[in-house]
């Protein structure tokens, strides 16, 4: 049977409905798990999201409220449903760095969202999720929160370098998305171009077994290599910004210069129409006032 989304959720999680969310509906009132169904249906996001403790729907300050459906850029994976067709990239979870930290493959997930499927990674403000029980104690090894690191091998997945604008700094902190990134409907197929990732990256090797490697030779692929390449392009990246701001502001020093120029101009013919009216100006005595004829 064909499924349009796959549900990961934990054990112990608990669903139930916020504010807004679908009080008149007595099934949903039952089991907010059906508004959870309605409302991935009815906007068919890549990845879809309910409130967290610590994803708590950010304000709109005008109206002291929060939007039903909002973007989310970093999300804890208690509950999770990925839309088939995007999950076809972004799962499995890696396990490449499960000695160090077990919170890394969810960044990597959320990365790889964030990434590609922008606009349609979201979270639903009417559903909050519990997880009532906390059994399980991380071991304070596999805790760890090198965010640097996980950025430093996500980079090398990329295909372009225009990417590496998205990928920016993913710290936890930062819950929701940039207020420019809005919210889009499924309109299209999940399919994430070949161009915009790196094949022979190890995060894909799933996918490789999926379409075959005749035609990519990943032999020679090594990821510190990739890695300087892409810090080299970063660095020329931040040097063309500072080119391209010193630029601006040299030219709104120029702008200040012919202003103060004219400024300049401007108070020389003033002074010359108030001489020739018989006037006197002086800053030093905080006024004007007409000369004296005899």
């Amino acid at each position: 049977r064909h499924y349009t989304y796959l549900v990961f959720v934990d054990d112990d999680a608990t669903l139930i409905l916020a504010a807004g969310g679908g009080e008149e509906d007595q099934e949903v009132l039952d089991n907010p798990w059906r508004e959870f169904e309605r409302l991935l249906l009815e906007w068919r996001p890549a990845v879809g999201y309910a409130r967290y403790s610590i994803q708590q729907p950010q304000e709109r300050k005008e109206f002291a409220s929060f939007e039903a459906v909002q973007c989310i850029r970093f999300a804890d994976q208690l509950l999770a449903a990925y839309h088939f067709e995007a999950a076809s990239f972004i799962l499995p979870f890696t396990t490449h760095f499960d000695q160090e930290s077990w919170w890394y493959s969810s960044m990597v997930v959320n990365l790889l969202s964030h990434i590609h499927f922008s606009g349609h990674v979201m979270q639903f403000n009417t559903l909050q999720v519990h997880d009532d029980r906390k059994v399980t104690r991380y071991d304070t090894g596999l805790r760890q929160m090198n965010w640097q690191r996980v950025i430093r091998w996500m980079s090398t997945s990329l295909g372009s370098e225009q990417q590496l604008e998205s990928l920016g700094v993913l710290d936890p902190s930062k819950i929701m998305c940039d207020p420019a990134i809005l919210l889009k409907k499924r309109e299209r197929p999940f399919v994430v171009d070949r161009s915009d990732f790196d094949l022979c990256h190890p995060l894909f090797s799933d996918i490789r077994g999926q379409i075959g490697t005749m035609e990519h030779n990943c032999s020679v692929w090594n990821h510190e290599e990739k890695l300087v390449g892409i810090l080299l392009i970063r660095s020329e990246q931040d040097r063309l910004k500072r080119e391209h701001l010193q630029a601006t502001l040299d030219a709104e020093r120029g702008k200040v210069r012919d202003l103060e120029k004219r400024m300049g101009v401007h108070e020389e013919r003033v002074a010359l129409l108030l001489q020739h009216a018989g006037i006197s100006c002086h800053a030093a005595h905080g006024g004007c006032w007409e000369e004296e004829t005899t």
